[in-house]
């Protein structure tokens, strides 16, 4: 386990992203001043509806995956799917709403 300075410098933003590039803000078509994108060391930092959110994902052929740790309310997804075309920035957005609610 970190010490909280370190998680707080690791997980913390560096580089804010372009506001149509980057983060949730940019895959649920939001445009509130609220939502930014940052990088960040080892993922992508974004603030949406004022609230912290630290995620990863990727897809290949046959394979998508995404984690998302939301630290504002204590809790994380993991999304795992073993099928091609299937929506993964759909359900991640489906998750970001369930866990932060409605923009």
């Amino acid at each position: 386990m970190l010490d909280r300075h370190y998680a707080e410098l690791l997980t913390g933003p560096k580089l804010p992203l372009a506001p149509e590039g980057g983060g949730l803000a940019r895959r649920a078509g939001r445009t509130a001043p609220a939502d930014a994108g940052f990088g960040a060391y080892q993922m992508p930092v974004s603030l949406v509806r004022g609230q912290w959110v630290w995620a990863r994902a990727g897809a290949n052929p046959g394979v998508g995956a995404n984690w998302t740790i939301y630290p504002d309310t204590g809790w994380v997804g993991v999304i795992l799917t073993n099928h091609d075309g299937a929506p993964l920035w759909e359900i991640i957005e489906q998750e970001t709403q369930a866990v932060i609610g409605q923009g």
